[in-house]
């Protein structure tokens, strides 16, 4: 995994979160990722598994109230 101390400027950095932000460990600093759930979901947030956030019963309620956890933030807008 190509990790933040090897990335050698902010450009290549930024490149890297738009190319491979799963394969170098920056999803969480994607648009998918940067938002916050609901302080009180009608599921734990925790409890998500990525099955679930493919699955069409329980993604509108992912969607919703958890998005950060399946990389839905984009979707909640």
């Amino acid at each position: 995994m190509f990790q933040s101390e090897n990335v050698a400027n902010e450009e290549v950095k930024q490149a890297i979160i738009k190319v491979c932000p799963k394969t170098c460990g920056y999803c969480c600093l994607t648009d998918a990722f940067n938002c916050d759930n609901k302080p009180f979901p009608r599921i734990s947030c925790s409890a998500i598994t990525q099955t679930m956030c493919q699955n069409e019963i329980w993604r509108p309620i992912i969607t919703e109230d958890c998005p950060k956890i399946c990389g839905f933030c984009e979707a909640s807008e």
